[in-house]
């Protein structure tokens, strides 16, 4: 299978299974009435529908047209902003709205203890489901050379996802065995959102680093994954020595990654033109082998050797 044809298939399991989730948290939280449900379930409707749009984007981001000569890849590094603003979006509201909460109850608003009969069931269910997707988003996106930044955005989400699920519902199951009339009965009221507060504060560094990433994707920036860097690093200096080298420039928008390889006056002048175009064809055709969407150019440095 070709790199699209793995992304695509992996972003239709992640949809599928993100709807699956949603429901179910929602289901969880009519019956439980906990608010670290209801975030759960949220989460898992943003995935769901995040990846069916993104299964589209996988489809188009290669073709050619004459607005889009080199591909609509920058619709991936666009998608995945607009997936890490949303998360981010739906973590700082969920704080605000579990902190309203507490300060109500400090105010002395009194709430029903949720009902945690369903909850243990739920938490299993959704680590193994989340925790599954992040290891199939991971491993599908390590088989195309980590060059998809919408497998990379899912993993991040379904991790969120995952860590939500196990921290809300261990926690939750924790307190409901605290009596009501102990020093710490509060939790058995108030316990779901002071969950939901210190796992939104434990994942925001998350989407906020996919939206940094993402941005310097749009901006035509350096590429950012060090391990990606260095094995682009290693097929260019198996042919062109470090010495002659004067510069490598690798930047990516979504999958689809540019590499220019500046080299001196003087390694031109020995080498010749044409066995610097057969050598550019072979960095590049070696290139394409491990990253499909991938262009190689070389240039002349402005150093003089």
């Amino acid at each position: 299978m070709n790199s699209n044809t793995i992304e695509q298939r992996a972003i239709l399991t992640g949809a599928l299974v993100s709807m699956l989730m949603a429901v179910a948290g929602w289901t969880a939280y009519y019956y439980s009435g906990s608010q670290a449900l209801l975030l759960d379930g949220n989460f898992s409707l943003i995935g769901a529908i995040a990846t069916l749009v993104g299964l589209k984007i996988a489809k188009i981001k290669a073709n050619k047209t004459t607005t889009f000569p080199f591909g609509q890849y920058v619709f991936e590094s666009l998608y995945s902003l607009l997936i890490g603003l949303l998360t981010l979006g739906l973590i700082i509201s969920a704080s605000i709205e579990n902190g309203l909460k507490i300060f109500s109850y400090i105010e002395g608003e009194r709430f029903e203890a949720i009902n945690t009969s369903i909850i243990g069931i739920y938490t299993i269910a959704m680590m193994l489901l989340c925790f599954g997707l992040t290891w199939l988003f991971l491993y599908c996106n390590k088989k195309i050379g980590n060059s998809s930044t919408m497998l990379s955005a899912y993993t991040v989400q379904s991790f969120i996802d995952g860590a939500m699920s196990a921290g809300a519902g261990l926690s939750l199951v924790g307190m409901s065995l605290i009596p009501t009339a102990s020093q710490w009965g509060f939790l058995t009221q108030i316990g779901d959102s002071i969950v939901v507060i210190a796992l939104c504060l434990l994942v925001i560094y998350q989407p906020i680093k996919l939206i940094r990433s993402s941005f310097i994707e749009m901006s035509g920036g350096v590429l950012q994954d060090e391990e990606t860097k260095n094995s682009i690093r290693d097929i260019i200096n198996k042919h062109i020595d470090l010495e002659s080298l004067d510069e490598l420039f690798i930047s990516k928008t979504g999958s689809s990654f540019l590499v220019i390889a500046f080299v001196g006056r003087i390694y031109l002048e020995e080498a010749g033109i044409e066995k610097t175009f057969e050598l550019k064809e072979l960095i590049a055709t070696q290139l394409k082998d491990k990253y499909e969407h991938s262009t190689f150019e070389m240039a002349l440095s402005g150093q003089q050797a």
